[in-house]
């Protein structure tokens, strides 16, 4: 089967990870996928509690809100929205979108990496040696074809 860098890229754009896999590298395209989920999950997690503060914010007046303490908004959004913040939870909105930012940094990643692995498939392999001496560094490249 021969491995093209626009069908790994299709693959790792439909599902990350799947470009890695379709290049016979399962592991890699395991952690990858692994990675997306576990931000993706973190983002929308923030993303609900982020809501509960907003919603929270609006009912009660951006005024009123900023003049509270961190303890008085906490109980603020427990009475409004029954939602207990906890000292992981706080802070949704800055959290939500570092989760984001990663999730697509590792996105671009995978995309990228399926393309350059997909293009060096047929790179032969060899043992490549790098050495130094005082006359200076030796290169020494055995490729086998």
């Amino acid at each position: 089967m021969k491995i093209s860098p626009k069908g790994a890229f299709i693959r790792s754009a439909i599902i990350p990870g799947w470009g890695q896999v379709y290049n016979k590298k399962p592991v890699k395209g395991l952690v990858l996928l692994s990675a997306e989920g576990y931000f993706l999950y973190n983002f929308f997690y923030y993303n609900r509690i982020y809501d509960y503060v907003k919603t929270t914010k609006e009912t009660l007046g951006v005024e009123t809100w900023v003049g509270l303490t961190e303890e008085e908004k906490k109980a603020q959004v427990l009475a409004v929205t029954g939602y207990e913040l906890t000292l992981n939870s706080w802070r949704p909105r800055e959290k939500r979108n570092k989760y984001g930012w990663w999730s697509l940094g590792t996105y671009l990643f995978g995309l990228l990496d399926a393309v350059v692995d997909a293009h060096l498939i047929n790179f032969p392999k060899g043992d490549i040696e790098l050495s130094g001496s005082e006359t200076g560094l030796h290169f020494a490249m055995r490729v086998d074809l």
